[in-house]
């Protein structure tokens, strides 16, 4: 079936009236801030899928070029592709204009005007996106929900034998598609992670300190995160207190001047608000359940990429004789572990706090050897995490554990050379 696509003109701002070429030297003047610069933001909005990507064109009416601007829609990692197209300097504008609704149209129309040539510019270092932000309304096509974000990008002065561009700065909006795809944007492997840069235990377990990339809750961008820290305390949470920190049972769970103590406590690294939180009111990424993630097709709803071999290690401080240091894949409910994605294989370790040696370190290989300092205790076998996965490190049975330092790695790196690992006292 032949869809029939329509170009919806999302803005279209006349700066100057139209001219003819300017004649004299072939080298355009590309300024956007002259007089006769049109400017137009489209996007393609079809019956199927919906609404594609956002292309900006500025037409330089009086030089014959366009600078054509093109931010796809199918990440929240937004990006831009530039070009500028030089048409002969005898083509009417009105045929440049016909070109430019090509761009976003699948009917040709075959009066446009076929530039000269078209000068593809590069990115970093001719130009680059800006902070992208939701602007909070939501639009329905097909029956499919978008978010409109607001990007805003940057051209440098690019000089050409062909043009010069006068640089400039702008925005324009992109719609994106709230699927299971797109909506949770990676943290980039490895996490390095020492417990001295935050000031206090709340800072730790906060954005202030280290801030997820994804701000709202899957299939439900109008359910936001009011807590996007990357470390989330699992237990020990007693709401979020008037600076924007969470408020922390520091009797379980702290940040001393040595590391991260836990005692009977658990955090999870990562870890996005789902749509269907479950937890209490006050902690709402506690205890998920998978029959909501089967309903809605997902596997996790983590930032961290461990859809390939990976390693998880750990400095350990100090440690109780009794008790148990746990850690899971994807499981924000500890023990609840047949209603988890991976089920039963959500627990990675489950070690007795006895056998940890402080100054040495713990490093569990996901497949692979799970070690205390170079001696293996035990192996496993198989895979477990997804390309949007998250952990949780608990400390259970009456455990008192600190951590001095917590790395996430692909198993063929290696970030721990330049940490020191050492014992109370």
């Amino acid at each position: 079936m032949r869809l029939l696509a329509t170009s919806l003109l999302i803005t279209s701002t006349l700066l100057a009236a139209c001219g003819g070429s300017s004649g004299g030297s072939d080298t355009r003047d590309l300024n956007r801030n002259s007089e006769q610069v049109q400017r137009e933001s489209r996007t393609l909005d079809t019956p199927e899928p919906g609404y594609l990507a956002t292309k900006d064109f500025y037409h330089f009416i009086d030089q014959n070029a366009v600078l054509a601007l093109h931010f796809p829609n199918d990440s929240r990692d937004f990006r831009m592709l530039a070009s500028v197209a030089i048409f002969e300097q005898d083509a009417a504008s009105d045929s440049i204009n016909r070109w430019i609704r090509n761009q976003t149209s699948s009917a040709t129309d075959p009066r446009a005007a076929v530039p000269r040539e078209v000068i593809e510019l590069t990115s970093g270092e001719d130009f680059a996106t800006q902070d992208s932000l939701p602007d909070g309304s939501e639009a329905r096509s097909n029956g499919a929900l978008y978010e409109r974000y607001t990007l805003g990008y940057q051209l440098e002065n690019v000089e050409h034998e062909a043009f010069d561009l006068r640089g400039f700065s702008s925005f324009t909006d992109v719609y994106l598609w709230v699927n299971d795809f797109n909506d949770i944007v990676n943290t980039a492997l490895p996490i390095v992670e020492t417990f001295s840069a935050p000031d206090s235990t709340a800072e730790f377990f906060s954005p202030d300190h280290k801030a997820l990339r994804t701000r709202y809750a899957r299939y439900a961008p109008s359910l936001v995160d009011e807590l996007p820290a990357f470390y989330y305390p699992l237990c020990c949470f007693d709401g979020i207190g008037s600076n924007g920190r969470p408020v922390v049972d520091e009797e379980r769970l702290s940040l001393t001047d040595t590391g991260l103590r836990l005692r009977d406590a658990q955090f999870t690294l990562g870890q996005t608000l789902h749509r269907y939180p479950e937890g209490n009111g006050d902690n709402p990424k506690i205890d998920s359940r998978l029959y909501h993630y089967d309903f809605a097709g997902i596997t996790s709803w983590g930032e961290l990429n461990l859809s390939e071999s990976y390693r998880v290690s750990f400095c350990v401080r100090s440690a109780s004789a009794d008790g148990q240091l746990g850690l899971w894949v994807d499981n924000n409910a500890g023990e609840d572990i047949f209603n988890m994605p991976h089920s039963v294989t959500s627990r990675l370790i489950n070690l007795d706090t006895g056998i940890l040696i402080p100054g040495e370190r713990v490093s569990v290989n996901v497949p692979g050897d799970v070690t205390i300092g170079s001696s293996p205790t035990t192996s496993i076998a198989t895979h477990r995490g997804t390309a949007k996965s998250f952990l949780q490190v608990r400390v259970s049975g009456g455990g008192d554990v600190t951590l001095s330092d917590l790395v996430v790695e692909r198993q063929s790196d290696n970030n721990t050379g330049d940490l020191t690992c050492e014992a109370d006292g």
